[in-house]
């Protein structure tokens, strides 16, 4: 018994450490080169092999199989791990190219699998159609979608099925996904799968483990339902290593020229193709306030006066100490000054950041190269709005395209767009940059008028409804999640302080404390729940597509597990705002609110949804427990 427990310790160690030693493998020298050197070998596949029987071996042993539901939990990860065998030495992978109307009885074997031969099928498939749909007045896939028909290799009888980026098609136990097509349209490649066993195993042994760890929290026999009842908040997390350095860097910002308020909203007011997709100006003044200055305003004015402000007024902007640096950069460009002006790129040798982008691009090692390419980024985006280059206002319906194509006023106009439509497009800014030298605004909203009108005309069908833009405009001025982050954690590590306080005195926590950080919560929460709602509602679609998104989702599960639970602990209370506070930091980390975007093709699937929301749970469940653990650690350490 003792060599046989010690067996599995020993193997189990020896798989964390390979794992960790392919982890680090892995990012030196790629994922390819990890997947066939470690991952995809057969020492490993046989050192699980031996860390499986030993184990089982263990628990007969051990009599575990005395515990029905607990055995099971350790029965499917057994199965889980069969399936992954059963896939990785019996199953076929590999890709096959269609091409419109004709037949194919063949696919290209992975080079891991008999390196990389042809593998005939025991049938013929043929594309007899192939479709990019876009979405609406747009250029952005929404999804790749392919007509197959199977033809078997005897009879007549033929199968059609469509294959697109989340629909798989099965035909004689082999799976087809679709994968890349080519650049004309008239063809397109599948990813191939033969593994009638392996899958199957792999979903049994998934199933398994679902109901098998329910099912433990409700046997009383295991405990868990008496330790439910016997947990109290008396836990607590008596160290935490946080620390916030919060900064006020006190300067007197000049305020540069830029258009009156009610003229840049109308600006905001247009529609414009930005990021793939339709939306207000505004959504494109605001990313560009925060990409340039790290803020949403500038001295007191809208991101739309700081946009137009560049248009307009390049001049007094370029002397406005308005673009936020990071790193190195600052001490080549502002002496060290966190925020410096255009000018300060240039000097009477051009521009400054050449030479050692030159040096980055031949794959010279400079010190601090991602802050140098960061701030040229900058300055290329700000040279793009001086010259109206991200302004794609102009709509146009494209027989060559075959869609609606929306162009800047410095875009290109192909020849296929009348004379007086090529004449408005190139004219209109120049026109209200004239209107605005002049200090016309009458005549600068007359113009804006005309081309929203022109804009509604020529786009109908293919813009966002009313209720959308209006709601994408609220969400762009009420999303202000990184104060709430900060206010949220310093709340949570101060009241935690104040409990552990009052509880070492024998004192209760002051009802009004309890139901002032009651009332925070609930504000929290429906302040979350309204912006994810918004932001959904404006993508169509549920967000929960990036790290943002998902981040900002866990911190509303924080809140609503704080909310359900906290009368039976009450230290979740000061665990959840913390919780909530770092996870909202985290979703800022980059950027501050990332580009509401058409949802990927690959992403476009109704189990998105439900995937997310069961890891951001399950997160934040980890997370209050790691809290209760370390607390009662610490708690027996001091007591």
């Amino acid at each position: 018994m003792k060599y046989l427990k010690s067996s599995v310790v020993v193997l189990y160690v020896l798989v964390v450490l390979v794992l960790a030693s392919a982890t680090i493998v892995e990012k030196l020298y790629g994922t390819a080169f990890a997947g066939e050197s470690i991952y995809g070998s057969w020492w490993f596949s046989a050192l699980w092999g031996a860390l499986a029987v030993v184990a089982v071996a263990y628990l007969f042993r051990q009599k575990v199989y005395r515990k029905p539901v607990v055995f099971l939990v350790h029965v499917a990860l057994v199965v889980i791990l069969l399936g992954a065998f059963v896939t990785h030495d019996f199953g076929r992978q590999g890709t096959v190219h269609l091409r419109l109307g004709t037949a194919v009885s063949s696919y290209d074997l992975k080079e891991d699998d008999e390196g990389g031969a042809i593998q005939s099928f025991p049938f013929s498939l043929r594309l007899d159609d192939f479709v990019v749909e876009n979405y609406p007045g747009t250029q952005s896939p929404m999804d790749y979608v392919s007509r197959v028909v199977f033809l078997p290799s005897s009879g007549s009888d033929t199968t059609v099925a469509s294959v697109s980026m989340n629909h798989v098609a099965e035909y004689g136990g082999f799976r087809f996904f679709q994968s890349a097509y080519d650049d004309d349209g008239e063809g397109t490649y599948f990813a191939v799968s033969f593994d009638p066993w392996g899958t199957g195993l792999t979903y049994l042994g998934y199933a398994l483990l679902f109901f098998s760890m329910i099912a433990m929290l409700f046997v009383p026999s295991l405990g868990f339902r008496t330790t439910l009842r016997k947990v109290s908040g008396r836990g607590a997390v008596a160290v935490l290593l946080l620390m916030f350095g919060v900064t006020a860097e006190a300067r007197v910002v000049s305020q540069p020229t830029a258009l009156p308020a009610d003229v840049a909203e109308q600006f905001g007011d247009l529609y414009v193709y930005y990021n793939g997709r339709v939306c207000p100006l505004q959504t494109l003044a605001k990313d560009f306030t925060m990409k340039i200055y790290g803020k949403q305003s500038y001295a007191g004015l809208s991101p739309e006066q700081v946009l137009t402000g560049w248009m307009f007024f390049p001049n007094s902007w370029s002397q406005t100490p308005a673009i936020k640096l990071k790193g190195e950069v600052r001490s080549f460009i502002g002496k060290g000054d966190t925020y410096v002006s255009y000018e300060q790129f240039f000097d009477n040798g051009g521009y400054r950041l050449t030479s050692v982008l030159n040096d980055i691009r031949h794959g010279k090692s400079v010190e601090g190269a991602r802050s140098y390419e960061e701030a040229n980024e900058k300055i290329s985006i700000i040279q793009m709005a001086m010259q109206y280059a991200s302004l794609n206002v102009f709509p146009y319906v494209s027989a060559e395209k075959g869609g609606l194509v929306w162009l800047s006023p410095s875009s290109r106009v192909p020849s296929e767009v009348g004379v007086d439509e090529r004449v408005f497009f190139r004219q209109s800014m120049n026109l209200i940059g004239e209107q605005v030298a002049q200090q016309d605004y009458e005549q600068v909203r007359y113009t804006l008028s005309k081309i929203k009108k022109y804009q509604s005309k020529v786009a109908v069908g293919n813009l966002p409804s009313d209720a959308r833009f209006r709601a994408e405009k609220v969400y762009n001025v009420s999303n202000y999640t990184k104060p709430l982050a900060m206010a949220f954690a310093t709340i949570g590590i101060l009241s935690f302080l104040f409990y552990v306080v009052r509880w070492s005195r024998g004192e209760a926590v002051p009802k009004w404390l309890d139901v002032t950080l009651f009332v925070l919560l609930i504000v929290a929460a429906v302040y979350l729940m309204f912006l994810i709602c918004l932001r959904g509602y404006v993508g169509g679609h549920l967000p929960l597509s990036n790290g943002f998104e998902t981040m900002q989702f866990m911190s509303l599960c924080v809140l609503c597990l704080t909310l359900a639970i906290r009368r039976r602990f009450s230290l979740i209370v000061p665990f959840g705002f913390l919780l909530c506070g770092l996870t909202l930091m985290v979703s800022t980390f980059g950027e501050s609110n990332p580009r509401i975007t058409n949802l990927m093709p690959v992403l476009a699937s109704p189990l998105l949804s439900l995937h997310v929301s069961v890891i951001m749970v399950a997160y934040s469940l980890l997370a209050f427990t790691m809290f209760n653990g370390i607390a009662s650690f610490i708690v027996r350490a001091v007591s």
